[in-house]
């Protein structure tokens, strides 16, 4: 007997398999479209299973996490050139490659509460591959930059102003991956019924809007987007090394002023991130930071004057929220890696004593580095001896070499010093400013003086042991630390300081600047 194939049934069969074929397609894309948003949730330390809007009420300081994790699926990157430069170690040329890439970071600010001009963050993305790469950290430098003008009009690459270093050069001498992240932020932004913004300006509109509502606006604050695009760059060149054959499993962030501030909260975030370098970045604590500020200048000093009206509700209760967002003293215990704190003993936002209100709370290893007569802009004053400092950190921290131990205790006007290790030179630096508290190297504070150092003498048995006076000057005040350089071949000397002491340390009677007091 034959038996017929039932058409229909067969029909009925194929057009099942094909609906099957069309979910398990949909299934299959939406599910690496998910895999690929848990694998850079994957890496957030603390992520969190509440997000609500009354979560996040009562708890501010998961605004960042809740942020990080929230899908976007705007993220993408695309590789868009290969070029090469020979740079000199050692007296050496060395090839270094170096890929150029294209990222869109994210959609910010979420929702369409806050409409802005460039709503989608891109950003340019520079890989240095040496010719030999035997690590698998990399460094990522959190960079600035301008994509806009304030016109609304596209910028070419040389119009844009950025804090480069010299990153083939450590990408050599380290042989290892180095990466280079402009545009974060993006700017400048133009909001609605608001002129175009960018830097303290466009931290500041983000703050206050912040401030008129902290519910309504717990994205808001720059800083989220600018930690995101870290954590994005992180994805996107873990992704295009591995088509490299070179595989990135940890990476070492620096970033100065700004870019600082959001490595440190990127470094708080993320469990890749295994040593930090934050550059005039001395920003937690930053409510009792700024207190010191005012006291010492009698008013607000001309760089922060974006911040104004944040700073006229300096303890206010919307703005303590704030902090807990963004302060990144509120991470301390995620904070737990290396840090190696570079800041500038005449720097035009931070006090140079600001580290007296941080220093001793921070977890784990930790070193600062301030670097004389130097403004807040370190690496167009001090380019060379900021990218070898940079460089001499990191080398230690990929090569796995012990770093020295250095602590220090002011008795009375004696500033006593240990090191674990002899080091190559200790010197004690030295400014005084017969006038003021005060040691920007501004034009309208010019009584201030340079810093100046003679050589201390140190005993090791088998703790190095140093000294030194810095008793009150016999007018005005005066800013002392020591700085001890410790051999760090073939890298240059690793070099640390104390905290700076300003003797005395009391607050002027007359006000340096005529700004009307803070609230309360």
């Amino acid at each position: 007997m034959t038996v017929r194939p039932n058409r229909t049934l067969i029909k009925q069969l194929i057009l099942s398999a094909r609906s099957w074929l069309l979910v398990l397609s949909v299934f299959s894309c939406s599910f690496f479209l998910c895999s690929l948003t848990v694998f850079a949730n994957n890496h957030l330390k603390e992520p969190q299973s509440h997000c609500s809007d009354e979560h996040l009420k009562q708890h501010p300081q998961h605004i960042l996490s809740c942020y990080l994790q929230k899908p976007d699926n705007n993220y993408h990157w695309r590789a868009t050139e290969t070029s090469g430069k020979t740079v000199s170690v050692a007296d050496q040329k060395q090839e270094v490659i170096t890929h150029s890439i294209e990222m869109t970071s994210q959609r910010w600010p979420v929702g369409l509460k806050h409409p802005v001009d460039h709503p989608l963050w891109r950003h340019r993305i520079t890989i240095y591959q040496p010719k030999k790469v035997i690590h698998d950290q990399a460094l990522l430098f959190i960079n600035g930059g301008q994509l806009y003008s304030n016109k609304n009009e596209p910028l070419t690459a040389k119009q844009s102003p950025n804090d480069d270093l010299d990153f083939a050069y450590i990408a050599a001498l380290s042989q290892s991956i180095v990466v280079d992240l402009k545009d974060v932020p993006n700017q400048y932004l133009q909001f609605k019924d608001h002129q175009p913004v960018k830097e303290d300006a466009l931290v500041a509109y983000t703050w206050e809007e912040f401030l008129k509502n902290p519910e309504a606006n717990a994205f808001m604050p720059l800083r989220l987007p600018m930690v995101k695009a870290s954590q994005r760059a992180m994805d996107a060149v873990q992704a295009f090394m591995k088509g490299q054959n070179i595989k990135i499993n940890q990476f070492v962030l620096s970033g100065m002023s700004k870019r600082g501030w959001a490595a440190w909260l990127t470094a708080a975030m993320d469990s890749r991130v295994i040593a930090l370098a934050p550059m005039v970045a001395d920003v937690l604590n930053l409510q009792a930071a700024m207190d010191h500020h005012y006291k010492s200048y009698g008013g607000w000093a001309p760089a922060v004057k974006d911040y104004k009206n944040v700073l006229s509700q300096l303890h206010s209760k919307p703005l303590t929220r704030l902090m807990q967002v963004v302060d990144p003293v509120h991470y301390v215990q995620n904070l737990r890696l290396p840090k190696y704190i570079i800041s500038a003993a005449n720097d035009d936002f931070f006090l140079p004593d600001a580290s007296r209100y941080f220093y001793d709370d921070l977890k784990g290893d930790k070193w600062l580095r301030t670097v004389p007569n130097v403004r807040h802009y370190l690496a167009r004053m001090e380019n060379k001896l900021i990218t070898e400092s940079l460089a001499s950190f990191y080398g230690l921290i990929i090569e796995q070499r012990p770093i020295p131990a250095v602590h220090w205790e002011l008795q009375g006007n004696i500033l006593k010093v240990t090191s674990s290790v002899p080091p190559e030179s200790v010197r004690l630096w030295s400014a005084v400013n017969q006038n003021t508290r005060d040691f920007r190297l501004t034009p309208d504070n010019p009584s201030v003086k340079p810093f100046t150092a003679k050589y201390l003498t140190i005993k090791c048995n088998p703790i190095c042991r140093t000294k030194a006076s810095i008793a009150n000057p016999s007018n005005g005040w005066k800013a002392s630390f020591i700085e001890m350089k410790f051999a760090n071949r073939p890298y240059k000397d690793f070099v640390v300081t104390t905290q700076v002491f300003i003797t005395p340390d009391t607050y002027p009677s007359r006000s340096r600047f005529q700004d009307k007091k803070k609230s309360d």
